[in-house]
C-alpha cells in the first residue's frame, strides 16, 4: 500500500488522493521503446477534482509532430474521455476530463473535475500521429470515486471548489445540489449565492430585492433551483469580487446553507494579446502578422481590431474553441511594408464585454539591398549613363552626344577598372 499524497487541482483547491501503488516503469508485453510512467490508481471524492501526472516515451528513431492527437479512453465502455481533439470526446466527460499535457513532448497528464460516481473505472492512454498509432494498453489507470462524508446526509452540493476569472471577463460555474428525498422543492423556491465575509447576497433565483447593488446585473443564478441546479455566472468581473461564496435554499420551512461546499473565486489581471512573429521586416516583401487574444467564455469572447499608420484593411478574423469551451479570438493581417513604415507602431486591441486590452509593436523595416552598376543606353547616337545604387533613392544621370558607333571591345584594362566599382552593362536600342 502506498502513502497519502496531496495534489493541487486544476482549479486551485487541494484534494487528497490515495496512491495505491508505485508508478510503473514498463511491462514485458510492451513494444521496445514504448513506456508510460503514471500512477496505477487514484482515488477522488465525488464532486472534487484530481490531477494525474503522466509521461510516456516512444522509440528513439520515431518522432511526434505537434499535431499528434493524444487520448485517454475508458476500457469497459470504449469512451474517449479526454483528448487533444475535442470532437472525439464523449459528452459525458466533456468539460470535466481534460488532457493537460503537451502530447508532442511526451506528456500525457490529465485532470478530472467534478468527479461523478460513474467515472469510476479503468483508463488507457493512446496517441495517433499519421500512420504512427499506439495504445499503452499494458498501463491501465484505475480511478476510484468515493463518497464525500463532510456534508449533511442527503444535503450535497457538487461544484468546483475554486474558479479563476480575469478582470473584466466572465465565467460560468456549473453546480448541482441534492436534499432529502422525503422533501420536495416548490417552483417558487429561492436559491441564493452569498458572500459570508461581507454578508452580501450576490445572486438570487426569484427575489432580486435581496441582491446587493454591487453585483446586481453581473452575478446571475442561471440554474433551475427547483430541479436541483445551482449554477451561476459572473460577468464583468471586478477585483473586489474575489472571495468565498456559499449557496443557500429557502422554501417555506426548508432552509439550508451548504456551508461545507464553499466556492472560492479568484480575480486575476487580464493578459495582453500577443502579436507574432516579431522581428525585422524587409521593405517590399509581404509580411503576415497574427494577434491572439486570451481565451474567454463564449459570453464574453474578444473582438480584435488593428491600429497603425499603414493600411490595415487586409485582415482575417476567426475563432478557436478549446476543450473547455473557451474561445480564443485570432486576427491575421497581411501587408507589404515600405521604408516609410520604419519605426512606426502597430497596435492590436482586444475588446471584451466591458473591458479592452492591447499590445503594440514598433516596425523595424530594412531596405532592400542595392546593386551598384553602371548602365549605358545607346539611343540613336546618344549615350545615356545612369549610375544607380551609390546613393539610396537617387541616381546620377549623365548625357553626352556623340557619333553612332558600336560598343567598344572589352580590353584587359577596362575590364580591370570596371571590376573595381561597377558592372558596366550596354543596352543598344537601335
Amino acid at each position: 500500500m502506498g502513502h497519502i499524497q496531496p495534489q493541487i487541482c486544476q482549479h486551485g483547491f487541494v484534494v487528497v488522493f490515495l496512491l495505491l501503488s508505485l508508478p510503473w516503469k514498463g511491462a514485458d508485453c510492451q513494444l521496445e521503446g514504448y513506456r508510460l510512467n503514471a500512477q496505477r490508481s487514484v482515488s477522488v471524492e465525488s464532486c472534487l477534482c484530481v490531477e494525474i501526472p503522466c509521461t510516456f516515451t516512444i522509440p528513439l528513431y520515431r518522432t511526434l509532430s505537434t499535431s499528434v492527437t493524444g487520448m485517454w479512453r475508458r476500457t469497459d465502455i470504449s469512451d474517449i474521455v479526454a483528448s487533444t481533439d475535442a470532437s472525439k470526446v464523449s459528452q459525458r466527460t466533456k468539460g470535466r476530463f481534460t488532457l493537460t499535457g503537451k502530447v508532442h513532448k511526451g506528456d500525457c497528464s490529465f485532470s478530472i473535475s467534478n468527479a461523478q460516481p460513474e467515472d469510476q473505472g479503468e483508463y488507457v492512454f493512446q496517441f495517433e500521429d499519421g500512420d504512427h498509432k499506439y495504445s499503452y494498453s499494458s498501463y491501465k489507470l484505475n480511478v476510484i470515486v468515493t463518497k464525500a462524508d463532510s456534508q449533511t446526509p442527503s444535503y450535497t452540493l457538487c461544484a468546483q471548489r475554486s474558479v479563476s476569472v480575469e478582470s473584466g471577463l466572465c465565467v460560468e460555474i456549473p453546480c448541482t445540489f441534492t436534499f432529502p428525498s422525503y422533501r420536495n422543492l416548490s417552483t417558487s423556491v429561492t436559491g441564493m449565492w452569498s458572500r459570508p465575509d461581507i454578508s452580501d447576497i450576490v445572486a438570487a433565483s426569484t427575489d432580486a430585492s435581496k441582491v446587493s447593488e454591487r453585483t446586481k446585473g453581473r452575478f446571475t443564478l442561471t440554474g433551475k433551483v427547483h430541479e436541483g441546479d445551482c449554477s451561476f455566472s459572473i460577468s464583468k468581473a471586478q477585483p473586489e469580487d474575489q472571495g468565498t461564496y456559499v449557496f443557500r435554499i429557502e422554501d417555506g420551512d426548508i432552509r439550508y446553507s451548504y456551508m461545507w461546499n464553499k466556492l472560492n473565486v479568484t480575480v486575476t489581471n487580464l493578459p495582453e494579446p500577443t502579436i507574432s512573429p516579431v522581428g525585422k521586416l524587409i521593405a517590399g516583401k509581404q509580411i503576415t502578422l497574427t494577434c491572439t487574444s486570451h481565451p474567454a467564455s463564449q459570453g464574453c469572447k474578444g473582438i480584435i481590431t488593428w491600429e497603425g499608420r499603414r493600411n490595415i484593411e487586409n485582415t482575417t478574423n476567426y475563432e478557436r474553441k478549446d476543450e473547455a469551451g473557451k474561445i480564443t479570438s485570432i486576427s491575421v493581417i497581411r501587408f507589404t511594408p515600405s521604408q516609410r513604415d520604419h519605426k512606426s507602431s502597430l497596435t492590436c486591441t482586444v475588446t471584451y464585454s466591458g473591458v479592452s486590452t492591447n499590445s503594440s509593436i514598433t516596425l523595424d523595416v530594412e531596405s532592400l539591398p542595392q546593386d551598384n552598376h553602371l548602365k549605358i543606353l545607346m539611343i540613336r547616337g546618344i549615350s545615356i549613363m545612369v549610375l544607380s545604387g551609390i546613393i539610396a533613392g537617387s541616381a546620377v544621370l549623365v548625357m553626352r552626344c556623340r557619333k553612332k558607333r558600336r560598343p567598344p571591345k572589352k580590353t584587359e584594362d577596362n575590364q580591370r577598372s570596371s571590376a573595381k566599382n561597377y558592372q558596366v552593362v550596354y543596352y543598344n536600342t537601335e
